[in-house]
């Protein structure tokens, strides 16, 4: 197995860091955090796509539950969820490369699509 890529790592951190908080925000409140808030005091940090990236890897890894905008930790409580995270993103890596063989293979890389000019 490869080693993770320094952005890999630090985006499995992201997502690890925002699930804790969730986790914790639901303990301390005793029930589901609402989304937009949670986004609104991590929009200095995270863009709207990245923070939806983020809950979207939470929930379909099955740590979060979404429903009617509101977040609601499922995950483990005793488990380190980081091996659940990073086993589920091998998971999905390993389908894109059955999906794609040839996606680890430089050589067949297509390239890029040139941008068109106006």
């Amino acid at each position: 197995m490869n080693k993770p890529s320094e952005e890999q790592a630090a985006a499995v951190g992201i997502v690890a860091a925002v699930g804790e908080a969730i986790r914790d925000l639901n303990k301390l409140r005793g029930g589901p955090i609402p989304s937009g808030e949670l986004y609104a005091n991590l929009c200095g940090l995270l863009n709207e796509a990245s923070y939806t990236m983020v809950i979207d890897a939470l929930v379909k890894a099955g740590m979060v539950k979404m429903t009617n905008h509101q977040l609601k930790w499922i995950g483990p409580e005793g488990r380190n969820y980081l091996e659940d995270l990073a086993e589920w993103e091998r998971k999905a890596a390993a389908k894109r490369l059955a999906a794609n063989p040839n996606s680890q293979d430089p050589s067949k890389w297509e390239p890029p699509a040139e941008d068109e000019e106006d």
